[in-house]
């Protein structure tokens, strides 16, 4: 009679183990604290080569998508041609969080910079700490901005997807001054919204955040010029057939790539 009693406690442990394996599931985390992903995704080879960022997602579950392209001149993109890219990256980053089966964890914005001959796209963070580190230089301008604001945080505790925009262009430009008017930047955020007849969503303009009572991105992002709805209308206007820019050209003649990553510092002697 001692087999029931065996298979008692077996069926237990199986529990206890199915109880474990749930909890790593939800929580994305494995045995050995890292957060698991199933492997990199395929990417377009034309596409903007928009892709989560696995590292930071496994050392603390952090979900941010972007990417840094550059080309070796300098790009002459309009604002209604930005604001295209901008929808089309975040198409891609939807795609991409899918395909990396984070499908309830889709950041709602994703934000594209572009300055000179550079294209940088980040979405907004998700996850449970902030996506970079005290000493980054992101964090020098959100505290320039809590300084100016009676020592208030950012309304999104900077997570926003200008916030994460900056972030990406510093990291590889370290010690650069902060980006403000004077910079030739332009940044637009877009979000999934209901269109104006309200008859569906789509991905369109969301402006910086931020108001009277709590700063926001609209203090975060300096003076940089911020696409509105307005101002790609004005520019649609003064062209109405204009093509779309063909970074998907460039990218498959090797003409817009992805840029160099963020210098190592030399050892410490």
């Amino acid at each position: 009679m001692a087999l029931p009693k065996i298979t008692g406690f077996l069926w237990f442990y199986l529990g206890i183990l199915l109880a474990f394996g749930q909890v790593w599931t939800v929580n994305g985390q494995g045995k050995d604290g890292e957060w698991e992903l199933p492997a990199e995704p395929a990417i377009a080879e034309d596409g903007l080569q928009i892709k989560l960022d696995r590292d930071l997602y496994k050392k603390q579950g952090s979900i941010v998508y972007a990417s840094h392209l550059q080309s070796n001149e300098k790009l002459d993109i309009s604002d209604s041609q930005l604001y295209r890219i901008a929808k089309d990256a975040f198409m891609e980053m939807r795609s991409s969080a899918k395909k990396n089966g984070l499908t309830e964890k889709i950041p709602n914005v994703m934000t594209t910079l572009f300055i000179n001959n550079e294209l940088i796209f980040a979405s907004s963070a998700k996850g449970p700490k902030d996506p970079y580190n005290k000493d980054d230089q992101v964090v020098g301008d959100l505290t320039v901005c809590s300084k100016a604001n009676e020592g208030r945080r950012h309304k999104n505790g900077g997570r926003c997807g200008e916030v994460m925009a900056f972030h990406e262009w510093y990291q590889t430009h370290v010690g650069s001054a902060r980006l403000d008017k004077n910079s030739g930047a332009k940044i637009v955020a877009i979000s999934e919204q209901w269109n104006a007849a309200r008859t569906k969503r789509e991905p369109l303009i969301l402006p910086p955040c931020g108001n009277d009572k709590e700063w926001g991105c609209n203090v975060f992002i300096n003076g940089v010029y911020a696409l509105d709805d307005a101002k790609v209308a004005a520019d649609l206007a003064k062209d109405p057939k204009k093509p779309a820019f063909r970074y998907k050209n460039m990218i498959k003649e090797k003409k817009l790539k992805p840029a160099p990553g963020k210098p190592v510092p030399p050892p410490k002697e």
